[in-house]
């Protein structure tokens, strides 16, 4: 697996950083004029250029600062993560690591929706706790199905409504897909909350389908079916273990 930076090295700094970079042009007129004095100007030219160095450092710092708070390091992390697992059987140490770059409890609140707001603080914790098992058990073997033989590149990143769209283009052989990673900081940091594959959002599907259940379940008959089919084989495990079905299964 390879991650394609798009970007090389281009180095970006902070508009207030910038507007003082555009003053180096007065700074150059002030050398000229400092021509007029030779002993003047063998003066102040070492303090030009400690000047001229101090904006250069500036903005090699800015541009380090914007990479620290992107969000592309962290879909870096579960495309490697996921690339890297060989996905025959579950992996505590991965799953711990996955769940660092993914904001369990922030898409379990989202994809209840109004719901979210009538759970007492227990019975959210429950559910996310099982949220979190249906996503592992469910979605991380596809997930490195797809990462271990994609090329993954780079294209774009954009704010909209407090959170931050990374768009990516996975490449599998000749076959192309839009990837979107949709990231929140609201714990502090950027972590994933939903991954769209060619607009299929996976965190709309699901929230989809519990707003389905809820309407004619309880909350906790709800839970007991996210169990059962966090337990469920997928259908590429069944294929894989040479079981067929005669009509397509029910779930997510």
């Amino acid at each position: 697996m390879r991650y394609i930076n798009k970007e090389g090295s281009i180095r970006f700094c902070k508009p207030r950083d910038l507007r003082v970079a555009l003053n180096i042009g007065s700074i150059t007129g002030i050398i000229m004029s400092l021509r007029l004095s030779k002993f003047v100007a063998a003066s102040a030219a070492p303090l030009v250029l400690s000047t001229l160095f101090t904006i250069l450092v500036a903005c090699s710092s800015s541009a380090d600062a914007l990479n620290d708070t992107s969000g592309k390091p962290t879909v870096e992390k579960v495309v490697n993560l996921f690339s890297v697992w060989h996905g025959n059987e579950a992996s505590p140490a991965v799953f711990k690591e996955a769940a660092s770059a993914i904001d369990y409890e922030e898409m379990s609140e989202i994809a209840l929706g109004s719901h979210w707001e009538k759970l007492k603080p227990v019975e959210r914790s429950e559910f996310a706790s099982t949220f979190r098992k249906l996503i592992e058990e469910r979605y991380y073997k596809r997930w490195h199905r797809i990462f271990n033989k994609a090329e993954i590149s780079y294209k774009s990143q954009s704010p909209l409504n407090g959170n931050l769209y990374i768009k990516t283009l996975m490449t599998v052989g000749r076959k192309q897909d839009s990837v979107i990673w949709r990231l929140s900081n609201r714990s502090g940091s950027y972590k994933i909350i939903s991954i769209a594959v060619n607009q299929k959002d996976l965190l709309s599907r699901i929230s989809t389908k519990l707003e389905q259940r809820l309407r004619r379940d309880s909350f906790k008959q709800v839970l007991s079916w996210m169990r059962d089919e966090a337990d469920e084989d997928d259908d590429d495990d069944r294929h894989s273990k040479g079981q067929t079905t005669s009509k397509p299964q029910p779930g997510l």
